[in-house]
């Protein structure tokens, strides 16, 4: 079960429980001719995790390719912060209500970050779900939802807009700690890396997949890699050693001929530009599939 809200200028309003988040393809339910006709549209999350924001990043270029007319806008952090105040569920990242811009800035499909809200918003709980198919991307969920033929429900990857000197600082790290060779990414987090809480069938797995693949490796986790099953990766560049912005590490990564590991919302960020090769995480994909990832069973 979950809660399902409204969001408008008067803000968050609870419309009770539901047995899933939207509505099913057998019975569904379209935005507003009116609200298209007049086009203006803000694209908005009630999950505030910068991979949440993440997987629906290429919707202000689709929307605008369906729509030529339209004007797209997401929250500012402003915004943000009047929505989830302080009790934001997503602590864990360091100022949560910068991660919708992280996600957005640069990118020229969207027209502005906006303070206040003046109408209804057709956030991500409203998107139509396929009650057979639980792997379906929650990005295609909401085009379809925004009245997206199946057919054109395509090219919908996470996109990132990097700025000249965020790509200028990536070359020079690039250049300096890998040269000019091929080199693959590695992640895992704290709580998958913790000594004798390792999940072993997951690790036997990434192991062999990482011997498949004999690279330079850019790292990050929770503790030293020397620690880990996975000693004998060839880490060149440590991201818990060399402080990086995380935009700079997501370029980096996104150069990575292939990155491996737990599956992680940085994998998602970073799958229209590179291999991607994660274990699932333990509740299985669902709504973070994407068809160009390999996860490994």
């Amino acid at each position: 079960m979950a809660d399902f809200f409204r969001l408008n200028e008067r803000g968050l309003i609870n419309l009770g429980e539901v047995p899933k988040l939207g509505f099913p393809t057998e019975d569904p339910s379209f935005i507003p001719d009116d609200y298209i006709e007049k086009g203006e549209f803000l694209i908005m999350r009630l999950c505030n995790g910068l991979g949440d924001w993440g997987i629906i990043s290429a919707m202000p270029r689709l929307l605008k390719q369906k729509y030529p007319h339209c004007k797209v806008y997401v929250p500012s952090i402003k915004l943000i912060q009047k929505i989830f105040g302080d009790s934001t569920p997503w602590k864990h990242w360091p100022e949560p209500e910068k991660n919708c811009e992280k996600i957005f800035i640069n990118n020229p499909y969207v027209d502005g970050f906006v303070n206040d809200i003046n109408d209804e918003v057709f956030h991500d709980h409203y998107r139509l779900y396929d009650p057979n198919n639980v792997n379906v991307s929650l990005v295609k969920q909401m085009m379809l939802f925004w009245g997206f033929d199946e057919s054109e429900c395509k090219d919908y990857e996470p996109e990132l807009y990097f700025s000249n000197s965020e790509i200028e600082e990536g070359n020079k790290i690039i250049k300096h700690y890998i040269k000019d060779e091929d080199f693959g990414g590695f992640i895992c987090t704290s709580s998958q890396l913790k000594k004798g809480e390792f999940f072993n069938d997951k690790t036997d797995i990434l192991i062999n997949e990482l011997n498949k693949h004999k690279l330079k490796y850019v790292y990050y986790g929770g503790v030293d890699i020397k620690d880990t099953p996975f000693n004998n990766v060839n880490v060149v560049l440590d991201f818990n050693k060399v402080k990086t912005d995380l935009r700079i590490q997501l370029y980096i990564r996104s150069k990575a001929s292939v990155n491996i590991g737990y599956q992680s919302s940085i994998f998602e960020l970073i799958c229209r530009y590179s291999q991607i090769i994660c274990t699932e995480m333990l509740g299985g994909v669902r709504e973070n599939y994407f068809e160009t990832i390999k996860y490994l069973k």
